[in-house]
């Protein structure tokens, strides 16, 4: 069994943001549950290995649903936040997706650095397929939306010049952008 410090219960909303130009962004989420809020920070691959999992998962289990009262089954909160307590801030290290098929329902388990090698998760959230769907959405507009990615050595290219290792080094001419 799962568990969490903090379970915020479903959400109200999330929304995945970045901040800064690309190839100098951060990246978040910023969630808000029946049992408070928190802001997760995240590395870009975290977002774009979140919207895989949960694409994934959406495909595999299609269907409809709406999220059900308390943490799923599978996940026991350590401790539940009272209404009006501090929002939760920290950087994930490790992040899991859950699902509960009987409810139809997306457990997301995000894990800071003290956490990441242990069974409890720092905080979980719980998401409807629809506000599941959309984060999906709306996180892989985020991550797609970074430096175009060289097609030789694929790595991000830099606009003031791209050093592509499958060029022996030499720097790529601007106009290979």
């Amino acid at each position: 069994m799962a568990r969490a410090r903090r379970d915020l219960g479903p959400v109200r909303s999330v929304t995945p943001e970045s901040l800064g130009k690309p190839g100098q962004r951060t990246f978040r989420v910023v969630v808000r549950g029946e049992r408070g809020e928190a802001t997760v920070w995240l590395e870009k691959e975290h977002m774009a290995a979140l919207v895989m999992s949960i694409e994934t998962v959406l495909a595999e289990a299609p269907g409809e649903g709406s999220v059900a009262e308390g943490p799923g089954p599978g996940v026991r909160a350590e401790a539940s936040a009272p209404q009006g307590e501090r929002p939760v801030e920290f950087k994930a290290a490790a992040l899991a997706i859950v699902y509960d098929s009987p409810r139809r329902t997306f457990g997301v388990l995000a894990y800071d650095a003290d956490d990441a090698s242990s069974s409890t998760a720092t905080l979980a959230w719980w998401l409807t397929r629809e506000q599941a769907k959309r984060l999906a959405e709306d996180a892989a507009e985020i991550v797609s939306s970074g430096r175009p990615i060289c097609p030789l050595c694929h790595r991000p290219k830099d606009p003031s010049g791209h050093m592509c290792t499958e060029t022996n080094g030499h720097q790529a001419a601007k106009d290979h952008f």
